[in-house]
């Protein structure tokens, strides 16, 4: 087995997303901080704020999250081949 990306994590990140919350990144950031949540993002105000430092608002708030996730993802990716089946038998 070949792993391509990072390696998965342990566990299954926690990212909370609601309409409403907490109204400036900087309160949003010491919430997710200080909690067990990876990730948070608040609809209403345009803010995305991740442990791992990713930040976004306004209309990129959303597209932070889909960021976020997709790097969570990429350490899933892997090829698996049976190298057996490359194998040629010479007959003389």
């Amino acid at each position: 087995m070949v792993s391509v990306g990072a390696p998965p994590e342990q566990r299954i990140p926690i990212v909370v997303v609601g309409y409403e919350g907490w109204k400036t990144l900087e309160s949003l950031e010491n919430k997710v901080n200080s909690s067990i949540i990876d990730a948070a993002l608040i609809i209403d105000r345009g803010l995305f704020v991740a442990k791992d430092g990713t930040t976004a608002t306004g209309s990129l708030a959303l597209w932070g999250m889909i960021c976020f996730l997709n790097r969570k993802i990429q350490g899933l990716l892997s090829v698996s081949t049976n190298p057996l089946s490359y194998a040629v038998e010479i007959v003389e």
